[in-house]
């Protein structure tokens, strides 16, 4: 029998573009890192934010850390959300007014938290705390202005990842699409007015680090090199969506629904066979694996 120590350590975490491996539905893609036997550990959550993310990384390594696992038989692959999501953990007064299951998933740690997307998880929640949730959106939104989505983002960013260089983590870090570039002075994304299934130029759009002074100094701190992009002409840190439209064109049964009936490209969920074929591109697999050897 392996000594728990001794085992290897595999974390899928992000929002709802985590990882995807479907070993029943689609068997012939599935990259070798996820038949190699390592424990897996899902921790992606739909719809969390990038506070969520970084922070149930952090839990989940540090205890795994604490029981003994030496930190090169760990190994980090995760998705980053997008920008503007919340993120609270529930006083608790509010907890008898959720789900036993609810606080099961949502839980980091003694804490049940929340991204605060009300229409996710309604049939897990009283009306008691939907009204107190509504509340607190209002409370976030009226006292922070747009930029500081921004500055928090990247915040999360920089201290994830000083978090996994501290503790000598190997990982890959992937987006869901470009969030860095394609912005505008009113902190709209280019992606929310697009028709068709394109990867347009965005060389004339905002960087994220141009948001904000603030903005610029965390963009610096950054390391890049732990990110997978995919880059076309014009639009540098390409993520599963744009990926998935560059290599398959208009191929809407690679979704999770029609995104032809809404031109919904972006956000859509591509399935297992872009994933695998993204791993297979970027060699990830073959980084997982030659990092837990």
């Amino acid at each position: 029998m392996v000594n728990q120590k001794n085992k290897k350590h595999l974390i899928i975490a992000g929002c709802s573009y985590f990882w995807k491996v479907n070993k029943e539905v689609y068997p012939d893609n599935i990259p070798e890192a996820f038949l190699k036997g390592y424990q897996i550990h899902d921790i992606g959550l739909s719809s969390s934010s990038i506070e969520y993310i970084k922070e149930s990384i952090i839990h989940t390594i540090g205890e795994l850390l604490s029981n003994g696992t030496k930190s090169s038989d760990i190994y980090l692959l995760s998705n980053l959300t997008n920008i503007g999501r919340f993120f609270i953990k529930y006083p608790d007064h509010i907890l008898n007014n959720l789900s036993d299951y609810y606080k099961k998933i949502n839980r980091i740690g003694k804490y049940t938290t929340s991204s605060l997307i009300t229409t996710c998880s309604n049939d897990y929640k009283s009306n008691e705390v939907k009204v107190w949730e509504r509340r607190i959106i209002s409370n976030i939104e009226s006292s922070r202005l747009p930029v500081q989505n921004f500055e928090i983002y990247l915040e999360n960013v920089v201290i994830l990842q000083s978090f996994l260089k501290t503790n000598n983590i190997s990982h890959t870090l992937f987006l869901m699409n470009n969030i860095f570039e394609g912005w505008s002075e009113n902190f709209n994304h280019i992606y929310s007015n697009l028709t068709g299934p394109i990867v347009p130029d965005l060389s004339k759009t905002l960087h994220i680090k141009d948001m904000s002074e603030y903005c610029k100094y965390l963009w610096d701190l950054i390391d890049l090199d732990s990110f997978v992009f995919h880059k076309t002409i014009g639009n540098n840190y390409g993520g599963i969506d744009e990926y998935a439209i560059d290599k398959f064109n208009d191929n809407d049964s690679l979704y999770v629904s029609n995104p032809k009936v809404n031109d919904y490209w972006y956000g859509n969920h591509p399935n297992t066979i872009v994933y695998s074929s993204f791993s297979d591109c970027y060699k990830i697999s073959d980084k997982i694996i030659n990092n837990l050897k």
